[in-house]
C-alpha cells in the first residue's frame, strides 16, 4: 500500500555515520515511554511516510538494542516493497526480500504475526535469504508485521550482528513502534485518498461551469437554446476526437465558434453511429 499518487518514494537509505548508536536494551516502562514519546512528537512535526519509516527503523534500534533495521510497504497487488534502512546490509536484504518475494519479512507481513529467526545459520525457511544473511555478517532477526485495524500494509525488519533468543518484551515493544506508524501510513493513506477525491470533485464541477459557459456564449451569438448549444459542442468534440471540457474552454478562453451546421449533422442522423453509441 504505497502512496496513492501512483509515485513509489525511493527508498531511503541513511549514511552511517547517521544511524543512532547501539544503546542498552530498553527493559524499564519509562525508558520505553521515552522512546514512544519521541516517535510520536515525530507522527505530529512531520507528514511525509518516509519520514516517520526513517523514524521507526530508528528508534526500534534503540528500543531492542539492534545493529540495523529496514522497512517495507505493500503495493496495491500485495508484493513488499523496500522503503528504508539504516545500514548497506539491511538495505541488501530488504532488496532481497522485495525481489523474491521471501523471507521473514514477507512471511510477518503475510500471515500478521512476528517471526523471529534466533540464529541465521540454523534456519531452513529462505535458503537464498539465509545465505545472503549469513555471508552479510547478520546473526538473527526479528521481522514485525506493520498492522492497523487488521489491515496488514508491510513489515519491519530488525537485524542484529549475533544470534540472539528475541524475548517476549522485545517483541512486544517493537510490535507497539510497529503499530503506531502503521496507524499513520494508513491514515495518510486516507486523507490522500479523500484529497484526490476532492480534486476529482473540483475538476468536475470546474468542467460543469466552463460547458455551461460555452452553452451560453453559443446561445446567445447564435440566438439558439442552450439545448441546441450543448448539442453544437458535442457535435465538434467528436468530430474533433476532443473532450467536451476542452471544447468548451476554446470557445470561452479562445474565441472557438463551432458552426451550428456541425452540430445539427450530428443530430439529424436516423440512427446513431457506431462512434457515437461508443461516447
Amino acid at each position: 500500500m504505497v502512496p496513492l499518487d501512483g509515485h513509489r518514494p525511493a527508498p531511503e537509505l541513511r549514511a552511517p555515520d547517521h544511524v543512532p548508536a547501539r544503546k542498552a536494551n530498553v527493559t524499564t516502562a519509562d525508558a520505553l515511554l521515552q522512546v514512544l514519546i519521541r516517535f510520536s512528537r515525530t507522527l505530529v512535526d512531520r507528514s511525509d511516510v518516509n519520514d516517520v519509516l526513517c523514524e521507526l527503523t530508528d528508534r526500534v534500534i534503540e528500543i531492542v538494542s539492534a545493529d540495523a533495521a529496514g522497512a517495507t510497504l505493500a503495493d496495491d497487488g500485495a508484493q513488499l516493497r523496500f522503503l528504508t534502512a539504516t545500514s548497506p546490509r539491511a538495505a541488501e536484504l530488504e532488496r532481497l526480500q522485495e525481489e523474491s518475494q521471501t523471507g521473514p519479512g514477507l512471511d510477518a507481513f503475510t500471515s500478521g504475526h512476528p517471526v523471529a529467526v534466533h540464529d541465521v545459520r540454523d534456519e531452513t525457511r529462505w535458503p537464498g535469504y539465509r545465505e545472503a544473511a549469513r555471508s552479510l555478517g547478520i546473526g538473527a532477526v526479528l521481522s514485525i508485521p506493520m498492522v492497523a485495524n487488521d489491515r496488514r500494509i508491510g513489515a519491519l525488519d530488525i537485524y542484529l550482528d549475533d544470534p540472539r533468543d528475541w524475548t517476549d518484551d522485545e517483541v512486544d515493544n517493537a510490535q507497539v513502534l510497529a503499530d503506531i506508524a502503521a496507524s499513520f501510513v494508513v491514515h495518510a493513506s486516507e486523507l490522500e485518498r479523500a484529497r484526490l477525491v476532492n480534486e476529482q470533485l473540483e475538476r468536475a464541477l470546474a468542467s460543469r461551469i466552463i460547458i455551461e459557459q460555452a452553452k451560453g456564449v453559443l446561445a446567445g451569438e447564435y440566438k439558439i437554446s442552450v439545448e441546441q448549444a450543448f448539442t453544437i459542442l458535442r457535435g465538434h468534440a467528436r468530430s474533433h476526437q476532443s473532450s467536451l471540457r476542452s471544447v468548451a474552454e476554446a470557445v470561452v478562453n479562445l474565441g472557438l465558434r463551432p458552426t451550428a451546421v456541425e452540430g445539427r449533422a450530428k443530430t439529424r442522423r436516423p440512427t446513431a453511429t457506431r462512434d457515437d453509441r461508443s461516447v
